[in-house]
């Protein structure tokens, strides 16, 4: 068999092969022409050692994570309604990165705080319900929340359920949940955004905001129905009122 000379390409290698002698290999003429043609490379016979070792080494897969995926559905969401846009983000990727990846999932949570939600709170609430498409039967900007030390942006788990409590306001923040927190109203708009799903027949159709208040005495929830998403509040004082106060985990993740 030939030895191969400088600047003999993969095809030459065919010609030269002892099995292909007496053959006609105007085939492997034609291939080489048509290959030229198109502009692809017909790698060297010098470069076909590295081309070998490349192949040889481990494969090198990224996947993923359950968590990271669920946050990129979540940024992806915000992005479609816009609030990179009002943040005056001009680059969508660089405002997604201003939102906390999810954290792990603490182990006595699991069961209660199931569901993950991405918070966005730099945009006033009236403009996150217009966006949203959520109708302020209650006027947003009149809803008021508890004072807080949390950040305008942050991760965490909510409840997927939330017991339906008959009596007073004060008795149904009793049943909250263990390792849980009451959301405000921003939350439960952030939750209905991540898991619309959640506000169905089976898991009720509205959730009330423990920590917001819409006026003096009222308690602000959102509802769902044929018509969609709608901002609306209830009376604290009504002595046997119907509660499903939203709650979330008291650990976020920032």
């Amino acid at each position: 068999m030939p030895t191969p000379e400088v600047g003999w390409n993969i095809l030459d290698t065919i010609r030269i092969h002892p099995a292909n002698k007496g053959r006609d290999l105007s085939v492997v003429d034609l291939a080489e022409r048509a290959i030229r043609a198109s502009g692809l490379v017909i790698p060297g016979l010098s470069g076909i050692d590295g081309i070998i070792a490349a192949h040889k080494a481990p494969v090198r897969i990224t996947r993923e994570t359950k968590k990271v995926a669920e946050w990129r559905r979540q940024t992806d969401h915000f992005i479609e309604l816009g609030f990179a846009d009002e943040l005056k983000y001009k680059d969508s990727e660089k405002y997604r990165l201003t939102i906390p990846k999810f954290f792990r999932q603490p182990r006595n949570w699991k069961g209660v705080y199931d569901y993950l939600v991405a918070y966005e709170g730099r945009i006033p609430h009236a403009r996150i319900c217009k966006l949203a498409g959520i109708t302020q039967y209650a006027d947003a900007n009149k809803i008021t929340d508890e004072a807080d030390n949390l950040p305008p942006v942050y991760t965490a788990y909510a409840a997927g359920t939330s017991e339906l409590v008959i009596g007073t306001f004060e008795q149904a923040m009793a049943e909250t949940p263990k390792y849980g927190v009451a959301g405000t109203m921003i939350f439960i708009d952030m939750f209905y955004l991540s898991h619309p799903q959640l506000f169905d027949d089976e898991h009720g159709r509205w959730r009330d905001a423990g920590r917001s208040r819409f006026g003096a005495g009222s308690v602000p929830y959102l509802y769902v129905d044929g018509d969609g998403p709608g901002v609306d509040a209830s009376w604290a004082g009504y002595p046997t009122g119907g509660w499903r106060l939203l709650s979330r985990g008291n650990k976020i993740g920032t």
